[in-house]
């Protein structure tokens, strides 16, 4: 423990990071999210010069939320940090958080398939340190191997892929102005079913011009016509999650969307992609349960991803 600081200071200049941030953690990322009412916390190892963890929160009217508006925020850690300083860290967090005012803390922590044991880990050490669940959501994320995905589909979802390319749908990364086409074109998809998006058009073309190498867009075509689409974030090095897809209403019977995610677990392996996450399956704070389904036919497994919050009043 001597060799490690807990500080709410920007880590100095000849100080390395030594842990795997996700997009959410940038600070590029915050600024999307609101210009201003963040507190940042690091750990710090003064023997190796490094940063190994960090945690960002917006602080507004008593409240400390990681993230304020993303995906997931909560800590980024280095993966061999001993539990023991990931417990001190959550209480040194805690007191300089109470210290401002803050009456309730809340962590949104990524799906625990993105890094399962120290995710685990991190769950029970914030139960142990009394934060509750608020929150649970069912996800389901595809392990990319060697393997081509319909070897771990079920056998009616490698039939629906069969059809489509008998019927010459085409899949392919985008070429065209994605927010102007294919955000307009997931936008009317869910519209048609009552579905609205977490995002307008104007967030979405700030944040692609903030991370123009992390967005990636797919599509499937049939002749000149898009049958379905997909915005995807390359979240981390090794993760592709799917943010948004949609398929269009008409070609139901066909399920371009099995196409769709073939291609995109085909693009990871290329990419050297480990995880692609197709995201959880909720309406209204419940299981989808039909949703969840699909995604499990596809090869998926389940995962979790847990949202905890305390009162610290």
């Amino acid at each position: 423990m001597n060799d490690y600081l807990f500080t709410d200071q920007v880590p100095p200049a000849d100080y390395r990071q030594d842990f795997k941030a996700s997009i959410f953690h940038d600070d590029r990322h915050l600024k999307l999210q609101a210009e201003t009412g963040w507190r940042s916390f690091y750990i710090l190892n003064q023997k190796h010069k490094t940063c190994e963890g960090v945690v960002h929160f917006h602080v507004k009217d008593n409240v400390a939320v990681s993230p304020l508006k993303a995906s997931f925020g909560s800590f980024a850690l280095n993966a061999t940090l001993p539990a023991e300083v990931i417990f001190r860290f959550i209480g040194f967090v805690e007191n300089s958080l109470k210290a401002l005012s803050v009456k309730r803390i809340t962590y949104t922590n990524p799906p625990i398939d993105y890094h399962s044991t120290q995710l685990q880990l991190l769950s029970v050490l914030l139960s142990n340190a009394g934060y509750g669940i608020h929150k649970a959501e069912a996800g389901a994320v595809i392990p990319v191997n060697q393997d081509a995905l319909e070897t771990k589909m079920d056998s009616w979802e490698v039939r629906k892929l069969k059809q489509t390319r008998e019927a010459e749908f085409v899949f392919a990364p985008s070429s065209v102005n994605p927010v102007d086409e294919i955000f307009q074109f997931i936008l009317n998809c869910r519209e048609e079913k009552g579905y609205a998006l977490s995002m307008n058009q104007v967030m979405m073309e700030r944040t692609v011009e903030a991370f123009p190498n992390q967005f990636v867009f797919f599509e499937v075509m049939k002749g000149y016509e898009r049958t379905a689409a997909s915005i995807a974030i390359r979240v981390m090095d090794d993760v592709l999650y799917n943010f948004y897809s949609a398929h269009h209403v008409r070609y139901d019977a066909w399920s371009p969307a099995v196409m769709l995610i073939d291609g995109m677990y085909s693009w990871c392996q290329q990419a050297g992609i480990r995880l692609l996450d197709l995201g959880t399956s909720a309406l209204d704070n419940q299981p989808n349960f039909s949703l969840l389904d699909f995604k499990l036919r596809l090869g998926a497994q389940p995962t979790a991803k847990f949202t905890f919050t305390k009162d610290i009043a």
